[in-house]
């Protein structure tokens, strides 16, 4: 299949770590077949991931940004943290629900309806994920600047259901 890259043209003549976001777009044979551009994005674009209904979405240090089939790029309606969003990764899990890792805002769920945000608030143990990760046992593994945690995929249901539930 294809191959997606997320980049950024640096390009600001005041900024050396700015540009806008891009998503380079290879076939199997790393053929260019395209660039993708997201529009309204001044640094990263750090991750990216497919959504069954073929939704291509993008963490970004603009925040996340979605792209349905046919239409262009848009700021997605992710819950606002209390601070800016960076979002750092982004994953598929195996029943199709998106998360996205926030630097210094958490966690982020759409389950295709709506947003779970999860922080240090709802009880996890940081409020930074740089990377995650889905095991066999349907469990996230999420990294932070001081290791890893797991939060299983059942667990971030109850906290859906549970509005003022704190993660176990």
């Amino acid at each position: 299949g294809d191959v997606f890259v997320g980049a950024t043209l640096l390009n600001s003549p005041t900024d050396d770590h700015a540009g806008m976001g891009r998503i380079l777009q290879f076939d199997a044979d790393l053929n260019e077949k395209g660039v993708l551009w997201v529009e309204g994005t001044t640094h990263l674009v750090y991750g990216l991931t497919f959504a069954p209904d073929g939704t291509l979405w993008a963490a970004t240090s603009e925040g996340i940004y979605r792209k349905n089939p046919g239409e262009g790029f848009r700021l997605a309606d992710a819950p606002k943290p209390r601070a800016r969003l960076i979002a750092m990764s982004a994953l598929t899990d195996s029943r199709g629900h998106v998360w996205f890792g926030g630097y210094e805002s958490g966690l982020y769920r759409h389950d295709g309806r709506g947003w779970l945000h999860l922080d240090s608030t709802r009880g996890l143990p940081d409020d930074t994920a740089y990377g995650l990760v889905e095991d066999a046992q349907q469990r996230l593994w999420i990294s932070h600047g001081r290791g890893l945690y797991t939060l299983s995929l059942a667990e971030a249901d109850r906290l859906a259901a549970d509005p003022s539930a704190m993660a176990k």
